[in-house]
């Protein structure tokens, strides 16, 4: 037998997070079919004969769901529809456990996503529900679970590439699961990334083939990469970034990522998303979507694998800047057109701490200031953030103002601090990454 760890108590500046009551379960991870009695895939006894749990979830997943939608129509001006799912199949479940994790309930949304599991065994969808638990645990800090489960959503994957995406998707759950390995007790945190920094150099090389940027083979990205993972630790944690980042909740980072890998491959990469065609970027990237949301006048970038990639290893740096125990949640690529910007907000619960990384903006040497409010609010775990700001005139005119240049990046808590920026003026247009982190904690969910 052995034992998870429930109810950790997170603290932002606290180190580890305390232990309480360990729960047994059974050890045995057979793969696939998935039973109710394996670990990791369960945290509760007999769940196929709860029927009183299927009522409840049944009774709640409608008024979830049109919740979620006018949310979404709210938050994004466009609509939401979901897949149509027969009541209780494979696919209503996964849907339950999305929908569960949008409302922060990390038990619901894992005990779904089992449900799912248990249901269809053996369905190409299989590698996405996996994929979905695995991130519930990690956020959850269940980093063992976490782990397994990841690995078996790889295996699963890698079985049949056709039906799961491209070698870049499999390539960012692998870099997941290393990141969930390396939180282990006795775990070689160094290997895992160097291992994570060998990924991303693998990406590089196919990427640039597809996007036709010259100049990256793999010998030379090892070379980059491998003295950036060895230099990122020590040039991460300097007191003055820690003591800035402390006092004020948010820091201006200088060279986020190497210069070369910056300048000669992520300013070419996003140029060439931003111009390739649909038909292009779908037979490289099959999930990826350029999606324009014209209520805050930007393009978004969906299901984008370097981004991916990058908010993964990029945790270690936002750990020991903010001296917090961090997991990744997303990484949110937009690219702005003269006219967009972004309206006063504060993050919602997936974003409790985040990097807003400038890639590019044209012409050159411009600037767009990003502006900060202290909310006087304070993250709780498992509560999600004001959905209403109300800003007055003096707060307005006291924000304080940072403006990046290309490869900086501002760290910042996202949730208690109001930020914003003002319209982006004519002739001006910038690319940007917003990487997420959040703290593991079992009353959260990560989605």
């Amino acid at each position: 037998m052995a034992t998870f760890p429930l109810n950790p108590t997170p603290t932002w500046f606290g180190g580890a997070p305390t232990l309480r009551t360990p729960l047994s379960i059974e050890v045995a991870l057979h793969g696939c079919p998935i039973t109710r009695r394996t670990r990791p895939f369960s945290l509760a006894r007999d769940d196929a004969a709860d029927s009183e749990w299927r009522a409840r979830a049944y009774e709640e997943h409608d008024a979830m769901m049109s919740r979620w939608k006018a949310e979404f129509k709210q938050d994004k001006g466009i609509d939401y529809t979901p897949p149509p799912a027969e009541r209780g199949s494979s696919l209503y479940w996964q849907l339950h456990g999305v929908v569960s994790c949008h409302f922060n309930r990390a038990e619901e949304a894992s005990r779904s996503y089992r449900e799912a599991l248990r249901l269809a065994p053996d369905v190409p969808e299989v590698p996405v529900t996996l994929h979905a638990l695995g991130k519930v645990y990690l956020g959850q800090g269940l980093f063992d679970a976490a782990d397994q489960v990841l690995q078996l959503a790889e295996e699963r994957s890698a079985r049949d590439p056709s039906l799961h995406g491209s070698d870049a998707q499999l390539a960012q759950l692998r870099m997941l699961r290393l990141h969930a390995a390396a939180q282990l007790p006795g775990a070689a945190a160094e290997e895992a990334r160097q291992a994570m920094a060998e990924l991303l150099c693998e990406q590089v090389v196919a990427l640039s083939a597809v996007a036709g940027i010259r100049g990256w083979r793999r010998a030379a990205c090892r070379t980059t990469m491998g003295a950036w993972v060895r230099a990122s630790a020590d040039r991460a944690s300097t007191a003055r970034d820690r003591s800035s980042f402390g006092r004020a909740k948010y820091v201006l980072l200088d060279a986020v990522l190497p210069p070369e890998l910056h300048r000669r491959f992520l300013q070419p990469w996003y140029r060439w998303l931003a111009h390739a065609d649909a038909a292009t970027t779908r037979a490289a990237l099959p999930a990826y979507e350029l999606r324009w949301l014209e209520k805050r006048q930007r393009w978004e970038l969906l299901h984008e694998p370097v981004a991916e990639m990058l908010n993964v290893m990029l945790a270690a740096l936002a750990s020991a800047v903010s001296q917090a125990e961090l997991v990744p949640s997303y990484a949110f690529p937009i690219r702005y057109p003269a006219g967009g910007f972004v309206e006063w907000h504060i993050d919602q619960k997936d974003n409790e701490l985040s990097l807003s990384l400038q890639i590019e903006v044209t012409p050159p040497e411009q600037a767009w200031p990003l502006y900060f409010v202290d909310y006087n609010t304070t993250v709780r775990p498992g509560l999600p953030p004001p959905k209403t700001i109300s800003l007055d005139p003096w707060h307005v005119n006291t924000a304080a103002e940072l403006v990046a240049r290309d490869n900086q990046g501002v760290l910042y808590k996202g949730q208690e601090l109001v930020h914003y920026r003002p319209a982006l003026p004519d002739g001006l247009e910038l690319m940007q990454v917003v990487f997420a982190w959040r703290l593991p904690n079992p009353v959260s969910c990560n989605g």
